[in-house]
């Protein structure tokens, strides 16, 4: 054949075609090959088509040998389906080519009926697959929980990414946890998808679509596999071509949603059929190329056959020969590449006059394609599932914790958390009293000395009524440092740094040691002021902080263990407002003396929430229950709970309710729903609950069979009754407040007076630490002078640290029991105070409106 390297023609001729195009381009079409041998004896390409077996996806059976297209498919099954090239890759599967080769089966071996069909379909389906007895050709990857690990690492590229970038997106609204638990949901869908894809026997949709003998769209599997058995074998043979073709084009499908192994395959798959030389065309090769005709669709195949010339393998269809002198990049081959690049279908490529002595040339070294495709795909892989969950955990983390335009606030769960001196607005219902805080601050800088208190308290998030809380609070401490630093003394100005510890208290202890931090770096600081939840987390901040040295003046904390965190007692911690037991011991001296109109109730249904982390019900029901005796405690958590409990608590001559104020509008919806409206039904209420029923009055004294009292810590008519003395100390400082909020119904009076008052307590420290030098007064100092205040008399009453039943308790604190009376629609009224326990000014309220003794000499008596 001339000059011709037949051996370097083949081998470049099957590099180019069976070598698969970069993943960015698009596949070729598969041709059957044909190479006609000269000269004598039979030449076996093998080793020239894959110098390197193990990387190539190759097939190749002796013509002569096999006659039936059963035997071809099944065997190139068999051997396409191992394991072959890098390792890394899962091997094919033949899930519709299995099922057409089992009708094929059944049918030889005369047990196609429909029952014999059922079973042969249930024990071949994919749960039981794999190595054993009763399907010796299995594969140990054929194993259930290999197939569905190799389909959950592909479904993992794509719902993964997804999951990230969804959570990324609502980055503004979730958590890290948030995020955490959409990556979960992603895994957990992805493992669901593979469970359906690993146990699908066939794609019984592509056989609906398919051209030969569809299945019927309501046709059970085992009745069409036998129907399928009756037709003639030629037909069913058309079938299996087909089937074993679809399977090739799933395996090497490039999915755009999933990273799908068919990225990584680097060559087409071969099927070679050596010494073609019969007198008859294979059957396999006719069925095949009628196959490729009708469906017209491009496949992974390149079937090879070499032997004698023989005219009846050339069907007249896009036929192009490569003649003696042709080399693969001259114009014949392109010419073949161009037709068969126009449409799919059958195409023959032809290599003619190759000498039968070709495989005794020196052999050629293998490619190594497959090798970095498959490094490539594992890498890619990889950065899938990594790269989004980093971005997006990272931005979703930085999201939730970013600078709120302050370098001391940060962005936590959607609130601004941290400390600010007035410049941020932390929500805009308290952007007034803070003005008017960042004002005064500005003030006590141009002084040029100044010394600060820290006020925590929630400045963020819900609900509304512990926002009314710090909404007061905040009008009290400015109206307290307006008139501090309004005097002319050489004292140090006031500074207020505000700290957001978020909604409920959830980030005190990282704001205390925010505090603690601007302390140790130099900062004036001398106290804290606020803590007005009796909470555990506040517990451990309290700890923080007087592990630090500095004094804290809580404001309606009133928890008796407030200040002991794990068992250790604070020794820095100052309480403005009468603690539980003091509360408890008045609130079971009233009930006795039937002060106001409550009942001299001999038992009484106790409501108690005890909800995890919340100090004060669990308190304050407990002291109560010793203080009174007789008692059913009912205990809940959340609306639900408790709507169940006051059913319960509707048959008792009182309900003593100890929960928080933010769910007492649920507990008077289920004593509307649960308890009987023929009667009447007494309800005492602990303090939380003062600023709701402030707001809300009207309607509960408007009750047709609710009479309420309730207990309050603060309130600004006491002072215009007779029992609050002739002094009426506190009346110029709570017309300052009442002054600052004017009209608003928001704030919470009862809070602004209790934080006015621990504002107060502090500048009277640290006036009384001044010494009239240029020194400014520590924290320690400050701390003495609280230790060493004396009486003193505030807009809450008498405040004392010094004769207290524990050292820094505030003395004689008042407890008062207000009654919300009954009157008609729209008639207006009053609240009405109708005990006192504890004092406002130097007056001792008589009897009537103390009942417990020992609550009125200033010491209480043992409960």
């Amino acid at each position: 054949m001339g000059d011709r390297d037949d051996r370097g023609l083949l081998r470049g001729l099957f590099d180019r075609l069976m070598r698969r195009p970069a993943p960015w381009r698009g596949d070729r079409p598969m041709p059957q090959l044909s190479i006609f041998l000269t000269g004598k004896g039979d030449a076996d390409l093998e080793e020239i088509i894959a110098p390197d077996t193990s990387d190539m996806p190759l097939f190749s059976l002796d013509a002569r040998e096999v006659t039936d297209v059963r035997t071809v498919v099944d065997g190139a099954a068999v051997k396409l389906g191992q394991r072959t090239g890098p390792r890394g890759l899962p091997p094919i599967r033949f899930q519709l080519t299995a099922f057409v080769l089992l009708v094929m089966e059944r049918k030889s071996a005369g047990k196609a009926e429909i029952p014999d069909m059922e079973r042969a379909l249930a024990a071949n389906r994919p749960g039981r697959r794999g190595k054993s007895e009763e399907h010796p050709r299995g594969k140990d990857e054929d194993r259930p929980v290999v197939v569905w690990l190799d389909y959950l690492s592909r479904l993992l590229t794509g719902w993964v990414p997804a999951a990230s970038l969804v959570a990324a997106l609502a980055g503004q609204v979730i958590t890290i946890v948030g995020w955490a638990l959409s990556v979960a949901g992603a895994v957990v869908v992805a493992a669901g998808h593979a469970v359906l894809l690993a146990r699908t026997h066939v794609r019984s949709s592509w056989f609906r679509r398919q051209l030969f003998h569809p299945r019927d769209s309501l046709e059970r599997l085992s009745g069409y596999a036998h129907r399928l058995a009756k037709l003639p074998t030629e037909e069913l043979e058309l079938l299996l071509v087909n089937a074993f073709l679809e399977d090739l084009r799933q395996a090497y499908r490039r999915r755009r949603l999933f990273l799908w192994p068919a990225w990584a395959r680097a060559y087409y798959c071969t099927l070679y059929l050596r010494d073609v030389s019969g007198a008859e065309r294979p059957p396999f090769l006719s069925r095949l190329h009628t196959v490729r005709r009708r469906v017209a669709r491009w496949d992974p195949l390149l079937v090879v056959t070499s032997g004698p010339e023989r005219a009846d393998l050339l069907p007249s269809v896009r036929m192009v020969r490569l003649s003696a002198d042709t080399q693969p990049g001259e114009e014949p081959y392109r010419d073949w590449l161009h037709q068969a690049r126009h449409r799919h279908g059958p195409s023959y490529l032809v290599v003619d006059g190759v000498d039968a002595d070709v495989t005794q040339a020196p052999a050629l070294p293998p490619p190594r394609l497959g090798h970095k495709r498959v490094r490539a795909y594992w890498t890619v892989m990889a950065a899938l599932l990594i790269v989004p969950l980093l971005a997006s955990g990272a931005y979703i983390w930085t999201t939730d914790r970013t600078y709120c335009q302050t370098p001391d606030v940060l962005l936590d769960q959607g609130e601004c958390i941290g400390i600010s001196d007035g410049g941020h607005v932390f929500h805009q219902r308290l952007a007034r009293p803070i003005g008017i805080i960042e004002a005064e601050n500005a003030k006590a800088v141009a002084s040029g000395r100044h010394v600060e208190i820290a006020y925590i308290g929630p400045l963020t998030g819900s609900p509304q009524a512990l926002l009314a809380g710090s909404h007061g609070e905040l009008f009290g401490v400015a109206a307290y440092q307006q008139a501090y630093n309004a005097s002319t003394s050489s004292r140090p100005k006031l500074r207020i740094l505000l700290a957001n510890p978020g909604r409920a208290f959830r980030r005190a202890v990282a704001v205390a040691r925010q505090v603690v931090e601007r302390l140790e770096g130099g900062a004036p600081i001398v106290g804290v002021i606020g803590m007005a939840q009796s909470r555990v987390g506040n517990q451990e901040a309290i700890a923080v902080l007087n592990a630090a040295g500095l004094p804290v003046v809580v404001t309606v904390g009133t928890a008796d263990d407030l200040a002991v965190h794990r068992r250790v007692p604070a020794p820095y911690f100052f309480r403005m407002a009468a603690d539980n037991e003091r509360q408890a011991k008045a609130s079971a001296a009233w009930i006795r003396a039937g002060s106001g109109d409550l009942p001299q109730a001999r038992t009484v249904a106790l409501m108690e929430d005890v909800s995890e982390g919340d100090l004060y019900s669990t308190g304050l029901a407990a002291d109560f229950a010793a203080a009174f005796g007789d008692v059913t405690r009912l205990q809940y958590t959340g609306g639900e709970q408790l709507r169940t409990q006051v059913k319960r608590a509707c048959d008792h001559e009182l309900i003593y309710y100890t929960g928080r104020g933010d769910d007492f509008a649920t507990f008077v919806e289920g004593l509307n729903e649960g308890c009987s409206q023929a009667r009447t039904h007494h309800v005492l209420a602990s303090d939380d609950v003062t600023k709701y029923v402030q707001d809300n009055q009207q309607q509960l004294g408007e009750h047709p069979n609710m009479r309420l009292h309730y207990v309050t810590l603060a309130w600004d008519r006491a002072w215009e009754s007779p029992w609050a003395g002739e002094g009426r100390g506190g009346t110029a400082q709570l017309a300052k407040i009442l002054a600052l909020i004017g009209s608003d119904r928001q704030p919470s009076t009862l809070h602004a007076m209790l934080a006015h008052d621990a504002a107060l307590a502090l500048g009277l420290a640290v006036g009384s630490a001044y010494g009239g030098t240029d020194a400014l007064p520590d924290k320690g100092t400050v701390l003495y002078g609280l230790g060493t205040l004396g009486t003193q008399y505030g807009t809450t009453g008498v405040i004392e640290f010094t004769r207290g039943r524990e050292p820094h308790e505030s003395t004689d604190k008042p407890v008062m029991l207000v009654q919300v009376p009954k009157r008609a629609v729209g008639e207006p009224g009053e609240q009405v105070l109708v005990g006192l326990c504890g004092r406002l000014t130097e007056l001792t309220p008589p009897r009537s409106a103390c009942p417990d003794a020992g609550l009125r000499e200033g010491e209480e008596t043992p409960a």
